[in-house]
């Protein structure tokens, strides 16, 4: 097994032929502790000196000068044999669900760059640095395209990071209630980490979109 990984990662336009972010990051294999469960996770960090876009332009407004783009691709499940290399339409009912469609996983979070902290080396180091927005694509198998879900990380003014959803508060047992129910954004965050106004900085969104593939062509171009 590979405990390193290389991805060429190029975001462009079709109608200007502008690209709009491109990067080369490597990948270690993560480690996974837990017995009897080894799915392929690799991790890694790249610093770009130019701001990043997200697949939905706008999300990022930065006048930073550095930005750190920590990049995850991870198996979300293993494909059973009968649908390997197969159409949708061919798969058995039992395995046509969203969650065997696209096995993969591939995350970007983007942050700007804290004057006065270190380079960031690890996840870990990335927290002394400010998020700005974080993209999941779930990757349909074989290169044929994802869809994407995406987030605005917002600050409050307040800066109260201390609020959390609790039975005893109305206002945000309702909205803790509600995310449960949205399953584009309670499958990637917890209602905890949601952007509450005036109460508590975190994520604002999901904004969804579905990209097939464009070439044919060995390299995979969305």
């Amino acid at each position: 097994m590979h405990l390193t990984q290389e991805l060429l990662y190029v975001l462009s336009s079709s109608k200007s032929n502008h690209t709009m972010l491109r990067f080369y990051v490597k990948l270690e294999r993560i480690v996974c502790t837990r017995p009897g469960y080894s799915p392929l996770q690799y991790d890694g960090i790249v610093t770009t000196m130019r701001k990043p876009t997200m697949l939905s332009p706008g999300l990022i407004r930065s006048n930073c000068q550095k930005f750190h783009i920590y990049v995850k691709i991870e198996q979300k499940i293993q494909l059973p044999p009968e649908c390997i290399g197969r159409p949708f339409a061919e798969w058995p009912e039992c395995y046509n669900t969203r969650y065997f469609k696209s096995p993969l996983l591939l995350t970007f979070e983007f942050y700007a760059h804290r004057t006065g902290v270190a380079h960031p080396v690890s996840k870990d180091d990335l927290l002394e640095h400010d998020m700005l927005g974080v993209s999941y694509l779930d990757l349909y198998q074989g290169g044929a395209g994802f869809k994407a879900v995406e987030f605005k990380y917002l600050i409050n003014l307040s800066q109260d990071s201390d609020v959390k959803f609790t039975e005893k508060n109305d206002q945000l047992h309702y909205l803790k209630r509600s995310l449960q129910h949205c399953d584009d954004f309670y499958q990637y965050l917890s209602p905890n980490e949601a952007y509450l106004e005036g109460l508590q900085s975190g994520f604002m969104g999901p904004i969804v979109s579905f990209w097939s593939r464009l070439s044919d062509r060995d390299s995979l171009v969305f």
